[in-house]
C-alpha cells in the first residue's frame, strides 16, 4: 500500500477572517476596492502554491495586470 504522495506545496493556508481590518489590507482596499483584495488573495495563493516564494517577472505582471483589468 503506498502513501500520499508528498507536496512541494500548500493545499491551503490559513485566512484570518480579520485579514481584512489589517492596516496594509485596509489601504490596499481603499485604494483598489475589491480589485486589490482579489488581487491580493491570489497573490498569496501563488505564494502558497510554490512554497512560500513567487517568482515576479514582466510574465507574472502581465497575468496579474490581466486579472486587474489593466
Amino acid at each position: 500500500m503506498r502513501g500520499r504522495p508528498q507536496k512541494q506545496s500548500l493545499e491551503y493556508f490559513p485566512f484570518d477572517v480579520d485579514m481584512f481590518d489589517d492596516d496594509k489590507v485596509s489601504l490596499i482596499s481603499i485604494e483598489f476596492g475589491a480589485v486589490g483584495e482579489s488581487i491580493l488573495i491570489r497573490l498569496l495563493c501563488k505564494i502558497y502554491r510554490n512554497g512560500y516564494f513567487y517568482q515576479w517577472g514582466e510574465d507574472e505582471c502581465l497575468t496579474f495586470c490581466k486579472w486587474s483589468g489593466g
